[in-house]
């Protein structure tokens, strides 16, 4: 990996993301070629599901370390698509261990058989012209029935609200947990996580936000540019560079 002319932040967050694809390869590698269990089917979606989240922070490393190339005298650091897929393997690892890790079986089954009913559910609505995926729907169709009857059956499912067993039946989840909800059970600070999970979203839609946080990157990539120039000029030329930075950062911000 690269680390000429990088900050401490940057090497930081490569440091943690590469300690991220290390831990999440490890899991993968961990079950190859295990027998599922039977009594425990589901192991075989939560790997899978593992193997997704390890995709993405694969890529989401490779974005932060890559200079994209455009034009000859245009590399950019694509920093939009880091947050995009960062913000997918978060959720990714947070289904992980709602839906697969709870230490209580019937807790478990419970949480599993509500997110497979969802994505079920979701694949049901889909609308195609292909042969193949009119048999894939079909067979979900056919298992939606009984993961329906299965859901109505659970304790879990009978305590809720009317309301809450309405947005089950109709492919809610987490129904009585958001994102944020999930990451504090999970062990994640809720302060940390409104932060990063707010900043990741803005990059994930095309509000003005995004066009904000975009402007920014852009200006922090001109910054470090122009730092890197100034690297190279005679003492004077740096300080001087320096001052008028610093002049321009004050200006701005009494602006």
């Amino acid at each position: 990996m690269n680390t000429e002319n990088k900050s401490e932040h940057d090497l930081r967050t490569e440091r943690m993301v590469s300690e991220l694809v290390d831990g999440f390869h490890r899991l993968v590698q961990s079950a190859v070629g295990a027998s599922i269990p039977k009594d425990t089917p589901e192991c075989n979606d939560g790997h899978v599901l593992a193997i997704k989240v390890l995709k993405h922070v694969v890529t989401a490393r490779y974005l932060m370390t890559t200079k994209i190339l455009v034009a000859e005298n245009y590399p950019f650091l694509d920093n939009s698509s880091v947050a995009v897929v960062a913000r997918t393997a978060l959720e990714g690892c947070l289904a992980l261990h709602y839906a697969f890790c709870h230490p209580d079986l019937a807790t478990r089954s419970f949480r599993y058989k509500m997110w497979r009913y969802s994505g079920l559910l979701e694949r049901s609505k889909i609308v195609t012209s292909q042969d193949a995926t009119k048999e894939k729907m079909a067979g979900a169709l056919a298992q939606l029935d009984q993961l329906k009857a299965e859901l109505m059956e659970f304790d879990a499912f009978k305590r809720l609200p009317p309301k809450k067993r309405s947005d089950v039946l109709g492919g809610n989840w987490r129904p009585q947990m958001a994102w944020i909800d999930l990451a504090v059970s999970a062990g994640i600070s809720r302060l940390l996580f409104q932060q990063f999970y707010g900043y990741l979203c803005g990059h994930c839609h095309s509000s003005f936000i995004s066009v904000l946080q975009t402007r920014d990157s852009m200006q922090s990539v001109a910054l470090q540019q122009k730092t890197r120039l100034d690297a190279g000029s005679s003492a004077c030329d740096r300080d001087g560079s320096r001052d008028r930075l610093l002049l321009r950062d004050r200006c701005s911000r009494r602006g």
